[in-house]
C-alpha cells in the first residue's frame, strides 16, 4: 500500500504544472519604433513562443499588421470595447487552407460547431457580401450606395447587422446561419429566419479601414472573421492585461500578433456589440434587436433618421440578451462610445493633418 502511495505522489508532481512565465522585449531588433514582443515560455515542452504587439495607431505598424494577417496569422487586436480575435478564412474550394476557419474554435475553446462567426466587412466591401435585394426596399437607403454605409456605421461606432448573405462560393459556411441551423440551436422563433443570413460587423475607424484594404490586396481570396477573445461563456479580454491572464490560465497562444490600441482601451468601454436585424420585404419595416449592446438604440434611432430621412422604431426579441460587459447592467455606456470615436478621430486628424505635414516639410 505504501508503495502504491508514492507511486500516486510520483504521477502528481510529475504533472504539476509550472506558472506561465510572460516577458515584454521593447523596440525589438528589425521592427518599427513602438512595437514590444511578448516571449511566453509555458513551461512545458515546447520551445519560447515570440509575439509581435503593435499599436494600431502607429501608421509604420500597418502594413506590418496586414502582412501577417494576410499570410493567415491570426491576431488579437482591440477594437471599442475589447479585444476579437480576427483572421483570413480562405476560399474554401482550396484545399491548401482548408483548415483555416479552424483559428476561431483554437482560440475559443468549447464552442458548438453550431456556431457562427461574425464577417468584418467595411463599408466599402459590404455589398460584397450582403445581398441587399433580399432587404426591406426601405431599408436599402442605409446600405446602397457606399457613402451611405460609411456614414451609418458613423453614426452607430460598432455594431452587428444580421442580414441576408449572398451565394458566394468565396464565404465559408463558418459565417453562414441557415434555417436549419437556428432550428438545431432551438433559438425563439423569433429569431428564425427563411434564408441564408450572416453577421456584418463594422467599426467606424479610419486607421482599420486603412489595415482591412492592406490585408484585401494582399490576400483577396479571403473573408476576414472577427469574434470576442475569450473561452465559450468567458467574458471578452477587456485589456491587454486580460489577454495576459488568459495565456496565464489558459496555458495557449492562439494567435500569432496582437494589435492594441491605446486610445480605445483607455477609455473603458468594457461591452460587446448591439446585434440588429435588418428587415426582409415582407417584414414589417422595422429593426429588430437580436442583442442589446452599449448604444443607446433611442438616441441611434434620431440620428438614422436626421441622416437618411426615415423614422425606423426598432423592437427587441423574445429573450434578447445583454452583450457581455464589465460594468452594471444599468450603467448607460453611450458616452463612452462616443468619446472613443472622438478621441481616435482626433488623433488620426492629427496624424494625418495636412497643414501639419506642409509645416513638418518646411522645417
Amino acid at each position: 500500500m505504501t508503495q502504491e502511495i508514492l507511486s500516486s505522489v510520483a504521477v502528481v508532481e510529475q504533472t504539476k504544472l509550472l506558472p506561465v512565465q510572460i516577458a515584454i522585449d521593447e523596440n525589438p531588433k528589425g521592427f518599427p519604433k513602438g512595437v514590444h514582443m511578448l516571449r511566453v515560455d509555458l513551461r512545458d515542452k515546447n520551445p519560447m513562443i515570440s509575439v509581435p504587439v503593435y499599436n494600431c495607431r502607429e501608421d509604420s505598424h500597418h502594413m506590418l499588421i496586414a502582412s501577417h494577417m494576410a499570410n493567415h496569422e491570426p491576431a488579437v487586436a482591440f477594437g471599442v470595447g475589447l479585444y476579437g480575435i480576427g483572421a483570413l478564412v480562405h476560399d474554401p474550394r482550396v484545399e491548401e487552407y482548408a483548415d483555416s476557419h479552424q483559428a476561431f474554435f483554437r482560440a475559443k475553446s468549447g464552442r458548438s460547431e453550431l456556431d457562427r462567426i461574425p464577417l468584418q466587412t467595411p463599408p466599402k466591401d459590404l455589398l460584397e457580401y450582403m445581398d441587399i435585394d433580399k432587404i426591406h426596399p426601405d431599408f436599402k437607403r442605409y446600405f446602397e450606395y457606399r457613402e451611405d454605409r460609411e456614414d451609418f456605421w458613423n453614426i452607430a461606432i460598432a455594431i452587428h447587422i444580421l442580414g441576408p448573405v449572398r451565394k458566394n462560393p468565396k464565404i465559408h459556411d463558418i459565417f453562414i446561419t441557415t434555417p436549419e441551423i437556428w432550428q438545431k440551436k432551438q433559438a425563439p422563433k423569433g429569431q428564425w429566419r427563411d434564408y441564408p443570413t450572416a453577421s456584418f460587423f463594422w467599426w467606424h475607424d479610419l486607421d482599420w479601414e486603412n489595415i482591412a484594404s492592406m490585408i484585401q490586396l494582399k490576400n483577396p481570396d479571403s473573408v476576414m472573421g472577427i469574434s470576442s477573445f475569450n473561452e465559450h461563456r468567458e467574458n471578452p479580454a477587456w485589456s491587454f492585461e486580460d489577454v495576459l491572464k488568459f495565456i496565464e490560465t489558459k496555458r495557449i497562444v492562439p494567435f500569432q500578433l496582437v494589435v492594441t490600441d491605446p486610445i480605445g482601451e483607455s477609455v473603458g468601454v468594457k461591452s460587446s456589440f448591439a446585434q440588429l436585424q435588418v428587415p426582409s420585404p415582407k417584414d414589417n419595416p422595422e429593426w429588430v434587436v437580436y442583442r442589446d449592446g452599449p448604444n443607446d438604440l433611442d438616441a441611434l434611432m434620431g440620428k438614422l433618421t436626421k441622416r437618411f430621412g426615415a423614422r425606423h422604431n426598432y423592437r427587441k426579441v423574445e429573450g434578447v440578451r445583454l452583450a457581455a460587459r464589465g460594468h452594471a447592467k444599468d450603467v448607460s455606456l453611450q458616452d463612452k462610445i462616443d468619446l472613443v470615436q472622438q478621441l481616435v478621430k482626433e488623433d488620426y486628424e492629427r496624424r494625418h493633418n495636412r497643414k501639419s505635414n506642409v509645416k513638418l516639410l518646411r522645417v
